[in-house]
């Protein structure tokens, strides 16, 4: 039997795997300028906080991140300002 990535369990393929923790959706949001993955050890341009629904998604998704507890402080500052 041939190698397949995709033959692997769940799926994945390993060559589509992020090159590390938390900066898989990175540059995925051109029109979006409001970040909170450097606050959390991620790069920039990961766990959008433009609107209340991606601040929320932020903070779920923040077990994810080199440092939780980062994204969380930050996604929850950015909800605050966004319910003014």
């Amino acid at each position: 039997m041939k190698y397949s990535p995709l033959s692997q369990v769940g799926g994945k393929s390993p060559l589509n795997e992020s090159k590390s923790k938390g900066n898989s959706n990175e540059g995925e949001y051109p029109n979006v300028d409001e970040f909170c993955g450097p606050a959390g050890g991620s790069n920039p341009g990961t766990y959008p906080v433009n609107t209340l629904k991606r601040a929320y998604a932020a903070k779920s998704y923040a077990r994810n991140a080199p440092d939780p507890a980062g994204i969380r402080a930050c996604a929850n500052r950015r909800i605050e300002e966004l319910k003014g």
